[in-house]
């Protein structure tokens, strides 16, 4: 077969080019003209004239390559802005820029489709009309935040769509300042992650529902203990929640709760339900129940601080380990004990007292509020003694209470 030839078509030479063109070869000629002349220096008149014709096209060059350099700043300042306005209208995440008020001044099809809206009637209104009461607050901090720097990175806001439909949402805040360090505008980067925190939750929720099944079966082979790991739960996340603790540990320690007596499914029935008084060899297989969950629970991502919650459940708060009632593992004391620790540790005797066990009857409610008290600064944190014992003192919890 026989190749076509390509004809390569030339492109045509611009205005500009052509300019360029006359003036080289004008100053050329000139320039042959005036050595001419000045080799023949009987018309001086003429080399004068000459001079000047190419200072003046000197002048000319200059001022022509002049106006290349700026054209040629504009043209590329020009696709630099393309490039900039189309990274931020086919980005993926939100954009917003707000003046220091709070106000939209610019915002891309995608932020616009976050929130239900047309880009056209988001400009003008206020970012904070669309952020849910109780995050108004969060938001107030971080812009004082970036008074100290001028980068915030994560924060998650909820707002609501043009639906009234709430979708919560990830930003990273920046400010922008002028060539004098001035603050003019805010810049907003915004990811919907609504569905990332749902399946989040559904996790959690099924992780724990897994927990308490596993706590549950453990419970099964002593009848004794039979809703204790459940009890447990409820009330060391009352307490948690009545000391103001933040969400994520509120979640730890209720995982924690339904999970810390689980260690003893390794200890053999016939010492867990024995009517008499443990061996030194049987209590020390008892004290090793925290540690051996805890050290299965590290193999499971993110669960760190659950697992170290469940060990150290049982540690006395003023770390004596030669006491009548020795903690265990004996390692920690006061405020390094973690604080799920030592709420565990308070509701788990109040729980266990006040249930039937295979070696005594259940105590009643006034004996083991005393026993508390009396081990409160001791064997226990006192303020947990206090908060546990201001909730047991409620109305509702008084009249299902162990008498």
């Amino acid at each position: 077969m026989e190749r076509k030839k390509q004809v390569r078509q030339r492109k045509p030479i611009s205005l500009v080019e052509l300019k360029w063109v006359v003036f080289g070869l004008a100053a050329w000629a000139i320039f042959g003209l005036q050595l001419y002349y000045f080799y023949f220096r009987s018309l001086p008149f003429m080399d004068t004239l000459v001079s000047q014709i190419i200072r003046i096209i000197i002048i000319f060059s200059m001022i022509e390559v002049f106006f290349r350099i700026l054209t040629r700043k504009e043209h590329q300042l020009k696709q630099s802005e393309e490039r900039y306005r189309n990274l931020v209208e086919n980005a993926a995440s939100g954009i917003v820029m707000l003046d220091l008020n709070g106000l939209i001044l610019e915002a891309n099809e995608a932020f616009a489709s976050i929130l239900g809206y047309n880009r056209k009637e988001l400009l003008g209104r206020s970012f904070n009309s669309f952020v849910s009461k109780e995050d108004l607050p969060k938001v107030k901090k971080g812009l004082k935040a970036l008074q100290e720097r001028t980068f915030l990175k994560n924060q998650e806001l909820k707002l609501r769509t043009s639906q009234n439909k709430e979708i919560v949402v990830e930003r990273d805040l920046s400010l922008l300042t002028d060539t004098e360090g001035k603050p003019y505008a805010f810049t907003s980067i915004i990811r919907d992650i609504t569905l990332r925190k749902e399946l989040k939750k559904q996790l959690e929720e099924d992780f724990i529902a897994t927990v308490e099944t596993l706590a549950d079966l453990e419970e099964l082979r002593d009848p004794c203990s039979a809703g204790h790991s459940e009890r447990v739960r409820k009330l060391a996340e009352a307490v948690a929640r009545k000391m103001n603790l933040d969400d994520n540990q509120v979640k730890d320690i209720r995982m924690a709760a339904a999970l810390h007596d689980i260690g003893k499914i390794k200890i053999s029935e016939s010492i867990l339900s024995k009517p008499t008084s443990l061996t030194s060899q049987e209590m020390q297989l008892i004290k090793e129940h925290p540690s051996a969950i805890a050290e299965a629970l590290n193999h499971i991502p993110r669960s760190a601080q659950v697992s170290r919650i469940i060990k150290y459940h049982h540690e006395r708060y003023d770390g004596r380990i030669n006491a009548d009632f020795p903690g265990y593992p004996g390692e920690l004391r006061g405020e390094e004990i973690p604080v799920g620790s030592r709420i565990i540790k308070v509701v788990d005797v109040f729980d266990t007292m006040t249930s039937i066990r295979p070696y005594r009857p259940a105590r009643s409610r006034r004996e083991t509020i005393e026993e508390l008290k009396n081990g409160a600064g001791t064997r226990y944190d006192e303020k947990i003694v206090r908060v546990l014992l201001e909730i047991l003192d409620a109305p509702e919890r008084r009249d299902n209470s162990p008498k």
